[in-house]
């Protein structure tokens, strides 16, 4: 198996993109921390909890651990890393997925939707891969995924905002990768395209049925985990090229 030995987080796992992702790795052999705010059912109006992500996964033999955690709390993140780290012994990948949806033209963003987007959409991000990256320097190795979109590069009147968050996110990840390069860490960002999840179905209803399942994601973050900064690092990933440039 691709991933045997490994240990990944996945932030934003109870569904969606980051649920199939922490099955991808699973089903390789690494060990995975969902961590997401929905423990329970009534805790969102959208399907999923990071108890049944865990669950599906020890049902295929695999080995997951739940975690509770909301984003915009600095201490539910070190907890985060630190019951990973005594649970499993080490972090070999991290996968910063978890996002606040919200589409509106400027004028009509309320002020706390701005400050909850860019503190989940790139402070969150930023704040993990600091707090997983001794782990990761102290072994020389380590891959980090950050998600990102389309918005970022393909200006949208009507989700601005988040195109100002991920195309942060992306040069974070560039300005990372050079920076932990010499101790053999893999960082890049990865580009699901239109991806028909809960969340964007909830949010856009129809429209969202011309997206890929989320499963296809599975094979290209399978890749991008197996990485290091001598193989593949700096990098924006197109799932759609999956198999075809870079897979």
């Amino acid at each position: 198996m691709k991933l045997e030995g490994k240990v990944a987080i996945v932030t934003g796992s109870s569904r969606g993109i980051g649920k199939a992702i922490a099955l991808a790795f699973a089903k390789e052999g690494a060990k995975v921390m969902i961590a997401a705010r929905t423990e329970k059912p009534e805790d969102s109006p959208l399907p999923g909890t990071i108890h049944q992500t865990a669950d599906e996964i020890k049902a295929l033999g695999g080995t997951a651990l739940a975690i509770k955690c909301n984003l915009l709390e600095d201490s539910d993140m070190e907890e985060m890393v630190q019951r990973t780290l005594s649970e499993f012994g080490r972090i070999d990948i991290l996968v910063n997925n978890a996002v606040s949806l919200y589409h509106a033209k400027t004028v009509d963003i309320p002020p706390r939707r701005l400050d909850l987007s860019l503190k989940i959409d790139i402070r969150a991000p930023i704040l993990c891969c600091k707090l997983v990256l001794p782990d990761m320097i102290s072994r020389g190795s380590g891959s980090i995924i950050n998600m990102t979109g389309g918005a970022a590069r393909n200006p949208n009147p009507q989700s601005n905002l988040d195109g100002v968050v991920k195309a942060a996110l992306e040069r974070f990840t560039w300005g990372l990768a050079e920076e932990v390069k010499e101790h053999g860490i893999a960082v890049n960002a990865l580009d699901p395209g239109s991806v028909r999840t809960e969340g964007v179905v909830y949010v856009m209803g129809e429209r969202a049925a011309r997206g890929k399942d989320p499963s296809e994601l599975g094979p290209p973050a399978v890749f991008l985990a197996e990485q290091t900064a001598g193989t593949f690092t700096g990098r924006l990933a197109l799932t759609e090229e999956y198999g075809k440039t870079w897979g």
